[in-house]
């Protein structure tokens, strides 16, 4: 067993909140406790910088610089964080199209990152189609923005997808109160 595999098993086991760098995509750190694993991507329910519960985060494995728990930081988020409930990983995180294909049967909306592209890139949308190579999605906009184009991402650009997290959430409410009303 590797090293990386042996704290990954450690801190899902412990349940053990982190900072999750991965500074050749991005110079933020994610926080979160990772909750799941495959042999590609890792699984974390994401806990933003108040403390609070923010959905759940899908990364590649190989993008990981660094690991790091038991600092100030990871300990000032635990002793705030609001969401005691252990979170079972449910999806199928096999690789990105794997877990695209759960997104897709729940019609959710969810954030992928492009980081390679830029280090801030993100579509917020559902998915419209996909195939092993691309993936077709009903963007939504920002809430200034209100606007749906669709938009054809490669899938092997995804660093990031982003599911259930409270930005997301709200363009998700926004989109649906607009509809009620347009009907």
């Amino acid at each position: 067993m590797g090293l990386l595999l042996k704290q990954l098993t450690f801190l899902i086991k412990n349940r053990v909140l982190v900072k999750i760098g991965r500074e050749e995509l991005s110079s933020d750190f994610l926080a979160g406790f990772i909750i799941g694993q495959s042999n590609k991507l890792l699984c974390v329910e994401s806990v933003n910088d108040d403390g609070k519960y923010d959905g759940f985060i899908f990364i590649n494995k190989s993008d990981i610089t660094y690991l790091k728990w038991d600092d100030n930081e990871t300990n000032s988020l635990l002793s705030i964080y609001e969401n005691n409930n252990q979170i079972e990983q449910k999806y199928n995180i096999e690789d990105f199209a794997s877990l695209l294909m759960d997104f897709k049967n729940m019609n959710k909306c969810f954030a992928i990152y492009t980081e390679i592209l830029s280090d801030d890139t993100f579509t917020l949308g559902k998915i419209i189609e996909f195939d092993q190579e691309f993936l077709l999605i009903k963007e939504l906009g920002n809430k200034k923005n209100l606007h749906e184009p669709e938009i054809l991402i490669k899938i092997e650009n995804i660093t990031m997808i982003e599911l259930e997290s409270n930005y997301n959430n709200s363009i998700e409410d926004i989109y649906r109160k607009r509809q009620k009303n347009v009907i």
